[in-house]
C-alpha cells in the first residue's frame, strides 16, 4: 500500500474510534494519541526507519530469542536429566558397600568391646 493510501486508512479508522469513544473526558487524550501516531507514519519511512529496517531488527531479535531459548532448554534439560542406569546401578552398589562397611565396622567394634572386659576379667 502506498504512505497516502495508509494515511487515509489510518485516519477514518482513527475517527470511527474517537466517534465510538464513550465519553468526552476521554475524546482529547485519544486524539493527542491518534495525532502522535499519524506523525510516527508520516515521519518514520521519511526518516529511512521504515519498513526494511524494522523487519531486519525484528528477524535479528528473533534469532538471538530462539538461541537464547534454545541455550536456556539446554540447561533444563541437563538440570532435569535422569542419570543413567549404569550410574543408579554404582551408587546404589556404592552405598550399598558403603552401609556393609559401616555395619562391619559397628560389629567389629561390638565384639572389641565384649572382648575387653573379658580380658580384664580373665587376666585377674
Amino acid at each position: 500500500m502506498d504512505l497516502l493510501q495508509k494515511l487515509c486508512c489510518f485516519f477514518v479508522l482513527a475517527k470511527i474510534v474517537l466517534q465510538m469513544c464513550p465519553s468526552e473526558k476521554y475524546e482529547k487524550y485519544l486524539q493527542v494519541l491518534v495525532t502522535w501516531m499519524l506523525y510516527a507514519m508520516i515521519l518514520l519511512p521519511l526518516l529511512g526507519k521504515g519498513k526494511t529496517d524494522s523487519l531486519q531488527n525484528w528477524q535479528q531479535f528473533q534469532k538471538e530469542y530462539e538461541k537464547s531459548f534454545e541455550e536456556r532448554m539446554t540447561d533444563i534439560d541437563q538440570m532435569l536429566s535422569v542419570p543413567k542406569e549404569e550410574d543408579l546401578q554404582a551408587d546404589l552398589t556404592d552405598s550399598v558397600l558403603q552401609k556393609m562397611q559401616e555395619v562391619q565396622n559397628a560389629e567389629q567394634e561390638k565384639q572389641n568391646a565384649e572382648q575387653e572386659p573379658e580380658q580384664k576379667t580373665g587376666g585377674e
